[in-house]
């Protein structure tokens, strides 16, 4: 069975995009499901500063043009068990084209994970062909929610499936309700997770806030949200009970590739 591919998008800057790809995938990785993140915001990847990897010179570019195979980038994150691409900080930002992004797709679409996690730039560009869904991020404000409805038509347009997820809600009045949300965007949203002071520590201490605080209400939020698609895809955890756990070889390969990504 192939790997279902999500791609986390938003059309505004500050929804917490990164936040939710990083946290989504070690939830997936907690449940027993092989999972892969993948950085290729190529303007401002932010993956790395969430787990340590922000000074990787090796990763999404080489990745994606073919110069490197996913096994020589994809470095395990020991905490979890997930697999990461990281994006390059000190690379010039770049546009990637048809051929490039189909191959891409194509060797993701042979590899043995079960889902990939795609954390991509703001806006509808980067990697959508071949892709299963977007996950695409709103706040609960005026302005972030008209936005996302245009990328909404602009994915309905390009026949990419998607879906809708409240980020930073805090519950004030001056917030649009969930219900108004699901209005605009005509049909349900599928998450409504809390601003929690727990996501800047997590960020601080490069520690997924799933991981840092596992029960608090962020984590549940996020632990709802990786369940939604556990069940939605029907695909079997490849280990259950074992999330997390690398083999002997795994950690060797990790280690071989943080030190050739910091290099």
């Amino acid at each position: 069975m192939p790997p279902h591919i999500i791609r986390i998008s938003s059309q505004k800057g500050g929804v917490g995009k990164t936040t939710i790809a990083v946290n989504l995938s070690v939830s997936l990785q907690k449940l027993g499901y092989e999972t892969l993140l993948i950085d290729s915001d190529t303007g401002n990847p932010s993956v790395g500063f969430h787990i340590g990897l922000e000074k990787a010179n090796i990763g999404y570019k080489d990745f994606v043009t073919g110069k490197m195979e996913l096994n020589e980038v994809a470095v395990p994150h020991a905490p979890s068990g997930m697999h990461v691409v990281p994006g390059l900080v000190n690379v010039r930002p770049f546009e990637l084209n048809e051929r490039d992004e189909r191959n891409a797709i194509l060797r993701l679409k042979k590899s043995r994970y079960q889902f990939i996690v795609i954390d991509t730039e703001i806006g509808c560009n980067g990697i959508t062909e071949g892709v299963d869904e977007a996950l695409i991020l709103t706040t609960p404000s005026m302005p972030s929610c008209s936005s996302v409805i245009r990328m909404a038509k602009e994915f309905d347009q390009m026949q990419l499936s998607h879906n809708l997820a409240i980020n930073r809600v805090q519950n004030r009045r001056y917030e649009i309700s969930e219900a108004e949300i699901a209005e605009m965007y005509e049909r349900k949203t599928i998450a409504s997770i809390p601003e929690d002071d727990i996501v800047p520590e997590s960020i601080e201490e490069k520690i997924p806030a799933v991981l840092l605080k596992p029960k608090n209400r962020f984590t549940r939020s996020i632990s709802a949200l990786a369940r939604h698609y556990a069940m939605g895809t029907g695909a079997e955890p490849e280990s259950p009970g074992k999330a997390g756990k690398l083999s002997f070889l795994e950690k060797i390969s990790g280690i071989i590739n943080m030190l050739r990504s910091k290099s």
